[in-house]
């Protein structure tokens, strides 16, 4: 049996002549927990709810299993959706609210009560059935609101920012207990989040969105640690940046000529060599944690290796946030250990980066 497929295919979205989505292309596995990340107004809750069919795209098509499902009305297609705001009846008990829709849709009451006591025991909350929401937490009631969409028996589970309204604490809890669902059931998940940590916790693969656009579509891991566009490079994590001037470009690597003359080498962003010419302005990101902190007179041993003066140090626990004035110019952020740094503030140090840690963009990219 073929997995299940859900395609979007050319979707487009406009507002008022306003381009929200331009030319959104994807394709998402059954069983896989995938994350729209970006930031504010990118256009990704307005995705979501064109999958949901509560908004309607200006191009495009939708298709499940090869079948489109666009022209579909909401309730006729295999898609529930999890708001931001979780929308409970007050006046109805949380089986009740669960089987709401059910009741809509005329299903059998003894069907209806079948299905409401399986999803209240998917989610935990059988003991708290004849409770009403206002006397539930904010954990409880989100998983409530998972329980009324799963009642429905989608193949395809949209979630809306659903954690957006927790604490931090129960915000963690919440995703494990999220994660640990959607791999139990198997189910197909899209989820719409702006941040980062939980996208990376969550996903399979992650969509970067920017301005309606696509930027990159990759796994965690790859998303942090192999960037193709500049967006997704200065958005997700934290990155310290040089700029300087193309020098040359051989085996995949780059030279890049920082404002003071002393140069450093990188790996410009994938796809982008052919585009590249020399005397070009570009902008280097290196991760914080892959800065090494060295005393001022040390090797790099074939690393980048750039002197400068501490300016400050934060301690935060299990790492402390070291703050360089390089001699380059700018200032660069590393990550020591919580031990500390080898030298006070205004003292002089160097910092080593490899070139494999270290991407190259065009200033104008961004």
């Amino acid at each position: 049996m073929v997995p299940m497929m859900l395609e979007i295919m050319g979707i487009r979205k406009s507002f008022e002549g306003h381009a929200v989505l331009e030319e959104i292309n994807l394709r998402v596995a059954e069983g896989e927990f995938f994350s729209l990340l970006g930031p504010s107004g990118c256009g990704k809750t307005t995705l979501l709810r064109i999958l949901a069919g509560l908004e309607t795209a200006t191009a495009g098509e939708i298709r499940l299993d090869g079948r489109r499902v666009d022209q579909l009305s909401p309730q006729a297609r295999p898609f529930n959706m999890v708001f931001q705001k979780y929308a409970l009846f007050p006046h109805l008990t949380v089986k009740e609210n669960i089987a709401f829709g059910l009741k809509l849709k005329k299903v059998p009451a003894a069907e209806i009560s079948k299905r409401c006591d399986r999803v209240l025991g998917m989610v935990g909350l059988s003991a708290l059935a004849s409770r009403r929401p206002e006397t539930l937490s904010g954990g409880q009631q989100q998983r409530v609101a998972v329980a009324r969409a799963l009642v429905n028996e989608p193949k395809v589970l949209l979630l809306d920012e659903p954690l957006s309204a927790l604490d931090q604490k129960m915000r963690e809890h919440m995703q494990t207990e999220l994660r640990a669902l959607q791999k139990s059931l198997g189910l197909t998940f899209i989820y719409v989040t702006h941040d980062q940590e939980e996208a990376m916790t969550l996903s399979d693969r992650i969509g970067v969105m920017n301005r309606g656009h696509l930027e990159q579509v990759s796994a965690p891991r790859e998303i942090y640690e192999q960037p193709r566009t500049h967006f997704t490079a200065q958005f997700v994590g934290r990155m310290s940046r040089l700029r300087g001037e193309l020098v040359s470009l051989d085996g995949g690597l780059a030279r890049l000529r920082l404002d003071n003359q002393v140069e450093i080498v990188g790996r410009p962003a994938a796809g982008a060599a052919a585009e590249l010419h020399t005397g070009m302005r570009m902008e280097a990101f290196i991760r914080p944690e892959k800065i090494q902190i060295l005393e001022e007179a040390a090797n790099g041993g074939g690393r980048n290796l750039l002197p400068g003066r501490l300016s400050e140090s934060v301690f935060k626990g299990n790492q402390t946030e070291v703050h360089v004035d390089v001699d380059t110019g700018g200032s660069l952020l590393a990550l020591a250990a919580a031990t500390g740094v080898p030298c006070a503030p205004g003292g002089r140090l160097a910092l080593a980066f490899s070139p494999e840690d270290t991407f190259f963009f065009g200033e104008s990219e961004g």
